[in-house]
């Protein structure tokens, strides 16, 4: 326990039936990290477990982080993900990450207005679809720009290296003055 923030985890880890349940709680991640000499505002929760055998663990995740400011680098106003899957070739992996309100210190626009990042299929074959929306204004109009991409791909385990390809992106709004 660290000025209200705490980590805890229960478990044992290494055995293909073993698991490590653990949750981290941060209502003022300013408290937390102060000692350390770190200037930051935000609440963070998360929990989640890691399972199985040590070199090929499963893994779930649950995070929630709100108002995020750390000095010098955009606030980000919430960041919402969900993890669930194996690292071995042949394991389900799914995710969400869900972004929303990326600002610059002192600007009154967002970077990012919200984002969404989805993972599925296993780490041997998958697809990652990503969306967004901004709050720039290109020109000095305020024009939202959005869009999104699809990558997909896989790691190969014998070569360890990932390949993939790019197969599908856009990107709406004024891009002219």
């Amino acid at each position: 326990d660290v000025s209200g923030a705490f980590l805890s985890a229960k478990g044992a880890l290494g055995n293909v039936d073993d698991r490590v349940d653990w949750r981290v709680s941060a209502p003022d991640i300013g408290k937390a990290t102060s000692p350390f000499g770190l200037k930051a505002e935000g609440v963070l929760e998360a929990k989640g477990s890691l399972s199985g055998e040590m070199l090929q663990p499963s893994i779930e995740l649950d995070l929630a982080a709100k108002e995020l400011e750390l000095e010098g680098v955009p606030r980000l106003a919430a960041i919402t993900t969900k993890l669930k899957g194996g690292l071995s070739p042949e394991s389900k992996l799914e995710g969400v990450i869900t972004l929303e309100g990326l600002e610059q210190p002192g600007s009154d626009e967002a970077l990012i207005r919200s984002a969404v990042i989805d993972l599925m299929g296993s780490i041997k074959e998958h697809t990652l679809k990503a969306s967004f929306e901004t709050g720039l204004s290109p020109f000095s109009r305020r024009r939202v720009l959005e869009g999104g991409l699809v990558l997909k791909g896989g790691y190969l385990a014998n070569e360890k290296r990932w390949v993939g390809s790019l197969s599908g992106s856009q990107v709406k709004g004024m891009w002219r003055p």
